[in-house]
């Protein structure tokens, strides 16, 4: 059997990778980074944030920063990735998973630095990238955490990436099970009633009192701050000189015809706003939206064209949901996709969406991380707060509201309706 997930030991950066884009993380703060990454606070480090938002190349920057800042040091870093291997819909057995997670790690220790204990010498670090791609089985996604904690505890400083934020707060209701079960037998089980497990809700504890998570300090991966800036060089980059940053001006190409455009109309620094606006802090976003203005040549076109979901965007939007249907928790996605993007402004309160899922039929124990996780991260939490459930972007709220995935069905119909006028 074919693990469904694989590790990769690197993610390498792409030749034109705006650093600047990043330096707020390094140079700036956060503070929380800094602090785990000098080892003055005991704590697990986990970034946040949505698809496109840079989360995966801020952590192969990491890794960068960290061989610059400790040369002598033991850093894993583990890419987790889904497999294309056809695995028959066999989930790969959490114990296994793990000795080959522990095997990796063990590997690249012996490659990377000689042994060091926990009380001296050069330090340990182990980072993980994308461990949410483990929420489609949770005993699997639980051994992991418990393996992370594992390592904190044996003095490796840990960092991880993921899409979805962890419960905050201990009354959090999701995927409880009961400790005198074979965990094995409830392997990918949405939720634990009374009718499906002998053991009876009185039983039932919730995973995440076990892992302490609240040892973990998330940082959020949001751009915004830096997003003007990045798009100006990139607009200087590929159309000349617009006179939109000044550290890019020395190396601009001579002007394209859009960019003579601008600079006639002094729209350039108008266009930039509209672009800016419209990514929403989101890098893959902004890149896309950058490739769209490759196909006009005046200001006005381009312009004008910011009111329009490119094609290319929709193509992506597109590919994320081909994979949440592909998923084995796929139809509860869609359900809480299709009913959020058709709320006002695209977001709802938690309890609103858990009457309309449950009445669905999708069991009255769901959790607001696990109906985000059943999205792929298209839909997100308000940060520590789980009483709201949004579109992780304004822009994908339009392609669901505005119908532009027959999969998603007509907006503001059946449960999106019932929704709509139930706020």
């Amino acid at each position: 059997m074919a693990p469904p997930v694989t590790f990769r030991r690197y993610r390498p950066l792409p030749p034109t990778i705006d650093r600047q884009l990043f330096s707020y993380f390094f140079a700036k703060g956060p503070e929380r980074y800094t602090f785990w990454r000098d080892d003055y606070a005991d704590y697990q480090l986990r970034v946040f944030g949505g698809p496109g938002t840079g989360k995966t190349t801020l952590a192969a920057l990491i890794v960068e920063d960290l061989r610059r800042e400790f040369p002598g040091a033991t850093i894993v870093s583990v890419f987790l990735e889904e497999s294309n291997t056809d695995t028959d819909g066999i989930p790969e057995p959490a114990d296994i998973f793990i000795q080959r997670f522990q095997a990796e790690v063990l590997d690249q220790t012996r490659e990377k630095a000689p042994p060091c204990d926990d009380t001296g010498g050069n330090p340990r670090f182990l980072l993980v990238d994308d461990i949410d791609i483990l929420w489609e089985t949770p005993t699997t996604y639980h051994a992991l955490e418990a393996e992370l904690r594992k390592f904190r505890a044996a003095g490796w400083r840990v960092a991880a990436t993921t899409r979805v934020l962890y419960p905050l707060r201990k009354d959090a209701n999701m995927n409880w099970w009961s400790p005198e079960c074979d965990s094995s037998q409830h392997e990918g089980a949405r939720l634990l009633d009374d009718d499906i497990c002998e053991h009876g809700a009185e039983h039932f504890i919730q995973p995440y009192a076990e892992y302490g998570l609240e040892t973990l300090e998330v940082v959020i991966c949001d751009l915004s701050s830096e997003m003007a800036g990045f798009i100006g060089r990139e607009l200087q980059r590929e159309h000349g000189n617009l006179q939109l940053d000044a550290t890019s001006s020395k190396s601009c190409p001579p002007l394209s015809p859009l960019g003579r455009s601008l600079l006639a109309t002094g729209q350039a620094q108008g266009l930039l706003s509209e672009l800016k606006t419209r990514a929403g802090g989101n890098v893959s976003l902004a890149l896309l939206r950058l490739e769209y203005t490759r196909a006009h040549s005046s200001a006005e076109e381009a312009i004008s064209a910011m009111d329009r979901l490119p094609t290319q965007i929709l193509a992506a939007f597109r590919a994320i949901i081909t994979r949440v249907c592909a998923s084995s928790e796929g139809g509860l996605g869609l359900d809480a996709i299709k009913v959020v993007g058709a709320a006002r402004n695209h977001e709802m309160e938690w309890k609103t969406l858990h009457s309309v899922l449950a009445a669905r039929g999708w069991g009255s124990r769901l959790g607001p991380e696990e109906v985000v996780a059943a999205s792929g991260g298209l839909l997100k939490t308000r940060h520590a707060s789980h009483e709201h459930i949004r579109c992780y972007h304004f822009i994908f709220g339009l392609f669901v509201s505005e119908g532009y995935d027959e999969r998603l069905g007509l907006p503001r119909t059946g449960e999106a309706q019932w929704a709509w006028e139930a706020r």
